[in-house]
């Protein structure tokens, strides 16, 4: 006979740290920093020392209270485990990536990272790159979506625009007067802060297409 079972889920999700943009500004998006100085009353010359404080974890923790349980009355227990995937499917999966990414050849990541380079210049591609770059994915279909890991002048132009990005978005919420000033200058920084990764995403998706 089957034996009901039961699905769980998990409701009103709550962080346990606030993942608001800080107020204040960082010399790093993902930590903060303190400063001191002293006085020389020699030669009154000022020494700054900057000391990194270590990031607190980001957790989240469920509201065991909320959550809601429903039967299933269809399938049997065996069955519906079957339907997930088990820590061991994870720890492969997360293992076939990384063996893909140390396995990119240098024509891979030289490709890829010249499409970046023109999408940066001169915002275009010609048919030729355009041809060069359906011809990567093609060969490489596992590394589709690991473009940053697999090419690092990616990876850190992408950390260094969202560096610059919550710079900006700060200097424009300080400085602005109205809330229409405001909404109207964050779209236009945004948009043309984003850009470059923007056309870069649209590039591989139409090259992916073509595969």
């Amino acid at each position: 006979a089957k034996q009901p079972t039961a699905i769980m889920i998990f409701t009103n999700l709550t962080p346990t740290t606030s993942l608001l943009l800080p107020s204040t500004r960082s010399f790093d998006g993902n930590a903060s920093w303190s400063s001191s100085f002293t006085v020389d009353n020699d030669d009154k010359k000022l020494a700054f020392e900057f000391e990194e404080e270590p990031t607190p974890r980001r957790s989240v923790r469920f509201e065991e209270a909320q959550n809601e349980y429903f039967s299933d009355n269809e399938r049997v227990a065996e069955e519906c485990a079957e339907t997930w995937y088990a820590s061991e499917d994870y720890a492969e999966f997360k293992a076939d990536v990384q063996s893909n990414i140390q396995a990119a050849s240098s024509s891979f990541s030289n490709t890829v990272e010249s499409i970046y380079q023109a999408t940066t210049k001169d915002g275009a591609l010609t048919a030729e790159q355009e041809s060069q770059l359906m011809t990567a994915l093609s060969n490489n279909m596992e590394l589709i979506g690991l473009e940053n890991y697999v090419v690092r002048s990616i990876a850190k132009a992408s950390r260094s625009r969202r560096e610059f990005l919550q710079d900006v978005v700060a200097d424009i919420i300080d400085e602005a007067d109205e809330d229409d000033e405001v909404a109207e200058e964050l779209r236009d920084s945004c948009y043309s802060i984003s850009r470059v990764a923007c056309l870069f995403s649209q590039y591989m998706a139409q090259a992916q297409q073509q595969c």
